[in-house]
C-alpha cells in the first residue's frame, strides 16, 4: 500500500545500520548459546535475511511452558511461537490433513522464543543465556 512504501522509504537510510546491528546481536547470542550445557537447536545459515525473532529448540522437553515461567521469575520475558500447532486448535481439529505431521508432533512445545530486539545489549544477552542454562524445567 501508499502507507507500507511511505513508511519504508521514511526508514530506508537507516536500513543498513539496523541490519548490522541485527546480525551483530545474532552473533552475540551464537556466541553465548553454542557455549551452554543445555543442549539448544536454532535455524543457522540465514545470513541472508535480517532475523525477526530467535527462536531455539529445548528438544530435552516436551513442553517449553515451565522453562518460560522459570524465565520469567528472573525477568526474562519469552515467547512460545507455533503452540500450540494449528493442527491442535479447536477450528482446524477435525479439518483432514495430509498426513500424520510427525515433525510437528515431535518439535510442539519444544520451541522458545528469546528476547531479540535492537534494544538489548550484550550484558542482556549474557543474562539470558545464563538463566536458560540454569533454569530447569
Amino acid at each position: 500500500s501508499e502507507y507500507h512504501a511511505a513508511v519504508g522509504l521514511a526508514v530506508l537510510e537507516r536500513w543498513q545500520r539496523r541490519k548490522a546491528e541485527k546480525y551483530r546481536l545474532l552473533e552475540t547470542y551464537r556466541g553465548r548459546l553454542d557455549k551452554l550445557k543445555r543442549p539448544l537447536i536454532y535455524q543457522r545459515g540465514i545470513e541472508q535475511v535480517v532475523p525477526p525473532l530467535l527462536a531455539v529448540r529445548v528438544p530435552e522437553l516436551t513442553d517449553v511452558a515451565a522453562l518460560a515461567d522459570r524465565l520469567r521469575e528472573q525477568g526474562i520475558h519469552t515467547r512460545q511461537w507455533y503452540y500450540p500447532p494449528l493442527h491442535r486448535h479447536p477450528a482446524f481439529a477435525a479439518l483432514p490433513r495430509a498426513g500424520g505431521l510427525e515433525s510437528i508432533r515431535e518439535i510442539a512445545g519444544q520451541i522458545l522464543g528469546l528476547p531479540f530486539h535492537m534494544g538489548i545489549a550484550p550484558a542482556d544477552v549474557d543474562y539470558v543465556c545464563l538463566w536458560l542454562d540454569r533454569a530447569r524445567s
